[in-house]
This record gives structure tokens, C-alpha cells and sequence, in this order.
């Protein structure tokens, strides 16, 4: 758990300095990732962290943890983007896997893991509830309908606030 916190922190603060030029993750047979930084010092040169304490099963969850949080992570970042940008009346956190995007008198926008089935799970107050399942395209894809969560988070939020959101 120590080496994930540690992985999320390291990646978290380098794309927010726009210094990752690529993320490569592998999960057999122990946990490996190498980050690209662009540095002029580095020239791009990759660098590795890895860890060979997990199990295959416990690599697939942390696989899933790190993708999802990744994912949270992401949406997070673009929204508190817009809110300084356009200077919205909107609250967004994230906390132990819960995203929560207060949109006022909109409603709430709730994402979260569900680890147990490797899953995030969407409540919307525009559409109701929705679950994603990670596809090997690098998408989270509804259960219920073809649309990504990113899709479905940008149409509804586009769609209260009247303005262009970028995920």
C-alpha cells in the first residue's frame, strides 16, 4: 500500500509539472513502472520503480487501484481546471477513491471504485446510475449503453454548465 501512495504522489506531482512524456505499467510477474520525464537534464530518459512483493491476483487489484485512482485523478485535475478558468460555482473532491462533484443547485455527480468488481461507479443527477467496466481500448465503457464515462461526465456537465469540458 506504501509503494502505491508513493507511485500515485510521484505521478500525480510530475503531470501536474507537465514533466511525464509516458507512463508504462506491468503487473506480471511483479509490479513495475516506468515513467519517461521530460527533463532537459534527462533527455527523456526513462526511469523505473518496481516492486515483486505482490501476488498475481493482488498485481491485478493493484493494477485496477492504479488505473482507477489514475482515472479519478484525471477527472479531478480537468474540472478544477475549468472551475479556475471559467470561474465556476461548483466543489469537487476526491477522497479514498470518491470523487464527489457538487454542481449547486444541479445536483451531485458521485464516482467511485468498486474494487471487489473492478469497476467505477457513476451516480448522476442527470442520468441516474451507471457502472464502467475498463476495457482493453483504455476506456471506461457503461454496462448499460456504448458510452465511456468520460462521454457521459462531459455531455451532462456540458449540458448544466453551457460550456466545453475536456477530459
Amino acid at each position: 500500500m506504501r509503494f502505491q501512495l508513493a507511485v500515485t504522489k510521484l505521478v500525480r506531482r510530475a503531470r501536474r509539472l507537465q514533466r511525464i512524456s509516458h507512463v508504462r505499467i506491468d503487473s506480471q510477474p511483479f509490479i513495475t513502472l516506468q515513467l519517461s520525464f521530460k527533463d532537459e537534464r534527462d533527455h527523456a530518459r526513462p526511469r523505473s520503480i518496481s516492486q515483486n512483493r505482490f501476488s498475481t491476483s493482488e498485481s491485478k487489484e493493484y493494477v485496477f487501484n492504479d488505473v482507477a485512482n489514475c482515472t479519478l485523478q484525471n477527472i479531478l485535475d480537468s474540472i478544477e481546471a475549468l472551475i479556475d478558468k471559467e470561474r465556476l460555482d461548483m466543489d469537487i473532491s476526491l477522497e479514498t477513491g470518491v470523487l464527489t462533484i457538487d454542481c449547486g443547485e444541479n445536483g451531485v455527480f458521485v464516482l467511485n471504485k468498486q474494487t471487489p468488481n473492478r469497476q467505477i461507479w457513476l451516480a448522476s443527477p442527470v442520468s441516474g446510475p451507471f457502472r464502467y467496466n475498463y476495457t482493453p481500448s483504455g476506456e471506461w465503457l457503461s454496462t448499460r449503453d456504448d458510452y465511456s464515462l468520460q462521454s457521459r461526465l462531459k455531455y451532462e456537465l456540458e449540458s448544466i454548465y453551457k460550456l466545453e469540458v475536456n477530459f
